[in-house]
């Protein structure tokens, strides 16, 4: 029989390198030659040498080159990324492969297809070969950081760039060394160093030597370099000065490379290129903000310097995007990074089963058709084990899939690398483990097995379990614990091993359910093998384990957990608990009370049981219920109720057996519902572990342990904690949902159910129409905000259209009174009054009493709050019914559905109003006269019912009374009110204070003259004030007020006239006819304002005559041109400026506020006085003009100062005595004080 190694094309004895190390040429030629180009490295490729070609190109030709000069090329860890940035570096370069000459484009080409994008691929690489030279330097960043700034990626470049071209790595000892050579000294510098020290100049002893080569090259600088060292301590300063102060940039970097690569000369006309591969920038980068920072100024700089002839082919794990957001480098600059590295090849995980299968798992072809014959005995099989319940996809299976990846299955090549994927930074010696070694080893175990076998996912494991051995991961301890646990539980069916490898592994993909089923698919070794027994078999297995502390299952999923040392000491501590008769076991007390407390809180809810009602009728109308849980009320209803039973309650037999018994006594009357759960059979062993899972994660033994383990363990099993107290209330529901019904006499077993809701929905409904019969009246349809709206709005003429369905109105707009709805309300309303009960809103709707109506909430109605509302609306609006509201002054009595709305609209003031049943006994014709009447004074739309007009009555009533009011206050501030409206208040008395509606309605007939009178008055008053009559009849008392004080002169020729509209004005307020006779009183006012203002214009134009005149004299005066020009007119402005006495400006007195204003300023009074002040001013300010001149006085004379203005302002002169009688005691006066020794000076 063949066995795998027949099959399988290349040698499996031969190894394969699993990690690629880009910086290793040793395995070049092979790497090369078994590279598989897929179809997306292809199409990545293609890019790449268009680039690269297109620049090559434009800088060979002398163009505008692009600064393009970064390919980030990104991709999981054992994607292939560092073997493909390898390959392209020294394709770039086209080394030569091996002794046969081959070189590496010829060789690569052979890889390409035959398609367009192949044929494209091989031309731009003949273009490469033909027209370009390259430097390819190849290093993996990290394992260079053992230099002085290992944090630097502009440092680690240089100095693998030094070393390369044959310097030393430290760029200060290659900068020497470079201008030495370019000096032609390098050479004598090392024959000299060697000489003098004997160790050879380019070895660790030598330059290298970084503690002793600045000593030893100042001893040998001065023997080769005397001008530029003359001895050696001139040389020690210097190369101290440099190590010390010499710098990096990443402008001086680009600069160097770029000088370097124009320096160099090909031949043939070739383009000259370096470019660096540098493999793992990724990780070296990490959360570094300064290291990206760096990349970013060194990409920067090499493509702006270079324009393409330094490049920079990077590797990474994630890609550049990832790479910025985990480091937070500057937004404003990403931008420009990205611009840099314009190349972003990503490797994905389908190209590495490609590769895989090409590279290692490739059949030879005469051996194919007897794994065709193993697929198709076994191809249901093989779709079963493929089919491990993963949410995501892990290829399809096929016959060429099954080919291909053989002896994996298709599907395990794919999980395998997502699980590398999920162990981040997963390393094998030194470099990153690939898929590649991976397969292999597990290859090499099985080549020798017979054809049949396959890949068991232990075999994965063991195939990287020496990698394992680090702490990140399971650590020495835990691996060993995995092969010990085959010792420690023995006589299982499957290896406890091989379970637990397999179970480890799967743990690193959450997306892969860690059940039996899965695992057992897994550990398959032989297609002949069946599943169903070996899951049996496995799931034993992990019962043993979990006993043993191994492994937990988690309650709330079913899955499986591998646990570490500190998880098992935890987990056998919850095993202490949930082990039944141990001192620490938990009680079934505990679960059963844990139990009914979740229902309560989690399933029995408001939330899960619509809020406790359900939507019943036509109209959906909610129906209240009750909710007890085992014995214990959770909501009180009003009457309808579900009893819960829950599956853990105690002594649930005779629960049982109660509840039948009830149900058959009730019968169809009943108004209970009972609802008994199922029992699972393992409910009050996942309630256990729920419970030991509550303490063990409060227990301080374990909370207070602050080591990481611990606190990882705790954190898993509060989240297994919550998980399965979620999976927990859904057991709870379903045990409901599969529970059974009582009620009306019948058992119901449910079947198909799908919520909580829906049981109880069918349940109510048909219990609700034998405990509320009376409802099927009430399950109409109607609007209640709008049919409400309506019913209160005095435009709605056609009332019979409000509500239809409930029949409220005829087609004459009369209530119909005989209406099932309309007539057990009035019934109702009527019942209470006999009874001496007020029929208040909230009675109405739950009267909450024992005995009698309950209200129409309650039994036997169940109405909903808004239809009696709507009612009660109805019937306020025809009058059949009247409202009484309470306030300080005591109940009042609401007959007007106008401005209602609010009563019946909000819930709380409805509650609050009393509803009465309306009786009136008026005519038809008292009730016409009244609407007339009504009408008549601007009330409108009243409907004609006794209740509605006396509602009308009252409302009017009391708005005139208002009216009075505002009267009163306006005839106390002055205005004349006619006594139609100040003596009308007792006529409103008796209509507004009635509670009688046809005693209202009756006086206010008596009263109808009165009240019309009183409200033409009122009207008449209101336009008044509303047009601002009563300002101007203020204005002309205030203007009244003047002429009293300062009389038109008697002289005067408008005197009569003024006279005369005086004593209209006063003629018309005594008969306090202002409003009526407005016309006349305004044609007075204004003659009266026209006469005052043409005597006050003349007497201010004579007095403004004299003052200019006075003033011109002044000016005239030998005194003022006399006086000292700067002076002079500050005297003169004293008393002839701006806001001076002797200053009139000239008026412009337009209407009677002005002519108030000038006059309050100089009434007609002060102008007559002013006419004989304003000569005495003139002679002041020339005295005062002649004092600027005279000479000071000594300081021994005696001065009086005589201000003669003040003696004689205001002072009339009609006769020669008046002169005499004012000016003979100044003369006295003046006369005395000369006698005393005086010299008057006049101010």
């Amino acid at each position: 029989m063949a066995t795998v190694r027949d099959i399988i094309k290349r040698d499996i004895g031969v190894k394969v390198e699993g990690v690629v190390k880009v910086f290793d040429r040793s395995a070049l030629a092979n790497e090369v030659r078994e590279y598989v180009v897929t179809d997306k490295i292809e199409d990545e490729l293609k890019r790449i040498v268009d680039t690269f070609t297109q620049i090559s190109e434009t800088l060979r030709r002398g163009g505008p080159a692009r600064d393009v000069m970064g390919m980030w090329i990104s991709g999981f860890f054992g994607s292939g990324k560092s073997h493909f940035a390898k390959v392209l570096g020294y394709l770039l370069q086209n080394d030569e492969l091996g002794s046969e000459g081959e070189r590496c484009i010829d060789a690569f080409v052979k890889h390409l297809s035959d398609s367009p994008r192949g044929k494209d691929v091989r031309l731009r690489l003949g273009e490469i070969k033909l027209n370009t030279q390259v430097r390819t330097i190849a290093f993996e960043i990290k394992s260079r950081q053992s230099l002085t700034n290992p944090n630097s990626v502009g440092e680690i470049l240089l100095s693998e760039f030094y070393r390369d071209i044959g310097f030393g790595e430290n760029f200060i000892v290659a900068r020497i060394e470079r201008r030495l050579q370019q000096r032609g000294l390098l050479e004598k510098l090392a024959e000299t160093f060697e000489s003098l020290h004997g160790v050879p100049w380019r070895s660790a002893e030598g330059r290298d030597d970084l503690m002793t080569v600045r000593r030893r090259l100042s001893k040998v600088l001065p023997k080769i370099d005397s001008k530029e060292y003359p001895d050696e301590q001139s040389a020690l300063q210097g190369l101290t000065d440099l190590f010390r102060h010499e710098k990096l940039t990443a402008e001086g970097i680009a600069d160097e490379l770029v000088a370097w690569v124009d320096a160099q000369k090909p031949t043939g006309g070739k383009t000259q290129h370096l470019v660096f591969v540098i493999d793992e920038m990724g990780t070296f980068i990490g959360d570094s903000n300064e290291r990206i920072g760096e990349l970013n100024s060194l990409a920067e700089m090499i493509g702006n310097k270079g324009k393409g002839k330094v490049w920079l082919i990077v590797t990474s794990q994630q890609d550049l995007e990832k790479v910025v957001d985990r480091t937070n480098f500057q937004p404003a600059l990403v931008g420009r990074l990205n611009a840099r590295f314009e190349l972003k090849p990503h490797l994905i995980s389908d190209e590495i089963n490609k590769v895989v299968s090409e590279r290692i798992l490739k059949k030879r072809p005469s051996e194919e058709g007897s794994l065709k014959a193993l697929y198709a005995t076994h191809e249901g099989h093989i779709a079963d084990l493929a089919d491990i319940k993963a949410s995501r996809r892990l290829g399809s299976v096929t016959e060429r899939s099954f080919i291909d990846a053989y002896p994996f299955l298709p599907h395990q090549v794919r999980l395998a690398q997502d699980i590398f994927e999920a162990l981040s930074g997963f390393r094998i010696s030194g470099g990153v483990r690939s898929m590649i070694a991976v397969v292999m080893e597990a290859l090499q175990d099985l080549a020798d097995k017979p054809v049949g076998v396959v890949v068991s996912f232990d075999q994965v494991f063991d195939a990287v379990e020496n990698d394992l051995l680090s702490q990140e991961y399971l650590g020495a301890s835990g691996v060993r614990a995995i092969y010990e646990s085959d010792e420690r539980v023995p006589g299982v069916p499957v290896e406890s091993s091989r379970v637990l490898k397999v179970l480890w592994l799967l743990q690193r993909v959450p997306w892969v359910p860690r059940v039996p089923e899965a695992l057992a698919k897994l550990l398959v070794r032989d297609l002949t093998t069946e599943v169903a027994p070996l899951r049996a078999q496995v799931e034993s297995t992990l019962t043993a384990l979990q006993a043993a502390g191994y492994v937990a299952r988690d309650e709330a999923t079913g899955e499986w957990k591998f646990l570490n040392e500190r998880e098992r000491t935890i987990e056998q501590a919850i095993q202490e608990m949930v082990r039944p008769g141990g001192a620490k076991s938990i009680s079934i007390a505990a679960v059963r009370r844990t139990a009914q407390q979740l229902c309560k809180d989690e399933v029995v809810t408001r939330r899960k049981l619509a809020n406790f009602a359900v939507a019943h009728g036509a109209t959906k109308v909610p129906f209240s219920f009750g909710v007890h849980l085992d014995g214990e009320a959770v909501e009180t209803g009003p009457e309808l109720e579900v009893v819960f039973a829950s599956p853990l309650a105690p002594g649930r037999k005779q629960e049982l057996e109660d509840v039948r018994r009830q149900n058959q006594a009730a019968g169809a009357k009943g108004k209970t519902v009972w609802w008994v759960a199922d029992a699972p059979d393992n409910l009050e062993a996942r309630f256990k572990r729920y419970e030991a899972l509550v303490k063990i994660t409060g227990d301080k033994r374990f909370t207070e342990d602050s080591s990481a383990d611990t606190q990882d363990a705790l954190s898993e099993k509060r989240k297994e904690r919550d998980e399965l107290k979620s999976a927990l209330v859904r057991d709870l529901e379903r045990a409901f949902i599969t529970g059974t019904l009582y009620h009306g006499g019948q058992e119901i077993s449910l079947e198909g159910v799908s919520d909580l809701k829906e049981p109880i929905r069918n349940a109510l409904a048909a219990v609700i129409p034998n405990v509320y019969p009376r409802f099927s009246v009430a399950d109409r349809q109607f609007d209640f905000a709008k049919n409400l709206k309506a019913l209160l709005s005095p435009a709605t003429t056609e009332l019979h259209k409000v509500a239809p369905d409930l029949n409220l109105f005829d087609t004459q707009g009369s209530l119909q009174r005989e209406s099932a709805l309309v007539a057990q309300v009035l019934e109702v309303l009527t019942d209470l009054r006999d009874e001496d009960t007020d029929a208040d809103g909230a009675r109405l709707l739950d009267a909450k009493d024992a005995n009698g109506f309950k209200g129409f909430g309650r039994v036997p109605f169940g109405w909903p709050d808004e239809l009696v509302r709507l009612l009660l609306a109805a019937c306020f609006r025809a009058g059949a019914v009247y409202i009484e509201q309470q306030s300080a002054a005591g109940p009042s009595a609401l007959y007007d559905y106008k401005g209602a709305d609010e009563i019946f609209s909000k819930i709380t003031l409805f509650k609050r109003s009393t509803f009465r049943v309306a009786e009136t006994s008026l005519s038809v014709d008292q009730i016409k006269r009244a609407s007339k009447a009504l009408i008549a004074m601007g009330v409108t739309g009243t409907p004609e019912s006794g209740n509605a007009i006396a509602a009308a009555v009252r409302t009017l009533g009391l708005a005139l009374k208002s009216r009075i009011d505002d009267a009163r206050i306006r005839s106390q501030q002055g205005l004349p009110i006619p006594d139609a409206i100040l003596g009308a208040e007792s006529a409103l008395a008796q209509p507004t204070t009635a509670k009688d509606p046809t005693a209202v309605v009756t006086a206010f007939l008596a009263k109808e003259d009165a009240w019309k009178a009183l409200h033409q008055a009122a009207e008449a008053l209101r336009h008044f004030v509303d047009a601002n009559r009563h300002k101007d009849f203020e204005l002309s008392r205030r203007l009244r007020s003047l002429a009293i004080d300062h009389p038109v002169p008697d002289r005067h020729p408008r005197r009569v006239a003024f006279d005369q509209a005086a004593r209209d004005l006063e003629a018309i307020v005594a008969e306090k006819a202002i409003v009526a006779r407005w016309p006349d009183y305004r044609s007075a006012f204004d003659t009266m304002f026209a006469a005052y203002r043409d005597a006050f214009v003349q007497r201010y134009g004579e007095v403004r005559q004299a003052a200019t005149t006075a003033l011109e004299g002044i000016h005239e005066s030998e005194a003022f041109k006399g006086a000292p020009a700067g002076d002079r007119e500050a005297v003169v402005a004293r008393a002839f400026g701006p806001g001076r006495a002797c200053h009139y400006p000239e008026l412009s007195l337009t209407s009677v506020e002005s002519l108030l204003d000038a006059a309050a300023k100089r009434s007609l009074t002060t102008l007559e006085q002013a006419l004989v002040a304003l000569p005495v001013y003139r002679s002041q300010v020339e005295a005062e003009l002649t004092a600027l001149v005279q000479p000071p006085s000594s300081p021994d004379e005696k001065v009086y100062e005589w201000r003669p203005a003040s003696a004689l302002i205001g002072r009339r002169f009609a006769t020669e005595d008046d002169v005499d009688a004012a000016l003979d005691p100044l003369s006295k006066e003046l006369k005395a004080r000369v006698r005393e020794g005086f010299t008057v000076v006049v101010k």
